[in-house]
């Protein structure tokens, strides 16, 4: 698979501060409610769910009544979507068909073996490059699990940097400091692509963390690391499960 030609692609609209929507087939969206909510907290993007493998493309009633809403609002909508791989030329047709609707940019969340992904380094590159060519001059991020020593050791980062153009780390610090967590995932991403990591908004307790919403402090911290070290944005997964006191820390960061 060859690499992509050389393109210029602005990265304005997932840059600064975000949150993450999971929308699921004929889920309902207050779409006057989540633009004001979001412009309100300062925030620049929001990352919708508009389909998967499984589910197949669900979002284009959404994202042609989100889009126009949220750009008079000054906010800019990234799709996102869940590949398992399984084949990799339908599911990028789900990409063309977010695009088409409207999508800003492009956000697959590839996955391993564990969530039902059939993941190499050969599905993943000709996945990615259908997307790539179907996403023009918008941006293609690939949303993957932060690098540390058990990700590293199999996953396709480098297979992958040819084809987008930023890297969503998923920066769940569950028992550990949000920042060094913060700072792993972005130093090591960076020197592929620009990263814009995804801060944790939700109970990890369920799935061996420690129980209850982070703390402020631990929102703050995140943010404040990923802003430091050069990532071009932040945001947080996601908007259901978050708390009003999370959202107001990613709102009072000077991002």
């Amino acid at each position: 698979m060859q690499s992509p030609k050389a393109r210029h692609v602005s990265l304005a609209s997932i840059s600064g501060k975000g949150i993450w929507l999971t929308v699921w087939p004929g889920g309902n969206v207050n779409v006057g409610a989540v633009v004001s909510l979001a412009r309100s907290a300062g925030l620049h993007t929001l990352w919708v769910r508009t389909g998967g493998t499984t589910d197949g493309f669900y979002g284009g009633r959404l994202l042609r009544e989100l889009v126009p809403a949220a750009h008079a609002a000054g906010l800019s909508v990234v799709a996102w979507d869940f590949p398992t791989l399984s084949n990799p030329s339908a599911d990028a047709k789900r990409a063309a068909m977010a695009f088409a609707a409207g999508a800003d940019a492009f956000s697959p969340d590839i996955e391993a073996a564990a969530e039902g992904t059939y993941l190499s380094a050969r599905r993943v590159r000709y996945y990615l490059s259908l997307v790539r060519r179907v996403a023009g001059n918008r941006p293609v991020v690939a949303t993957v699990p932060a690098p540390d020593s058990y990700w590293l050791g199999f996953y396709p980062y480098a297979a992958e940097s040819p084809f987008v153009d930023a890297f969503a780390p998923m920066v769940y610090w569950a028992c550990n400091e949000p920042g060094s967590a913060t700072r792993e995932a972005v130093e090591y991403l960076a020197r592929f692509r620009p990263v814009v990591p995804i801060g944790q908004d939700f109970n990890m307790g369920p799935i061996g963390g420690p129980p209850g919403l982070p703390t402020p402090l631990e929102i703050w911290s995140f943010v404040d690391v990923a802003h430091r070290l050069g990532a071009i944005g932040a945001s947080l997964y996601d908007l259901e499960s978050g708390g009003s006191t999370q959202l107001a820390a990613l709102t009072a960061y000077p991002w």
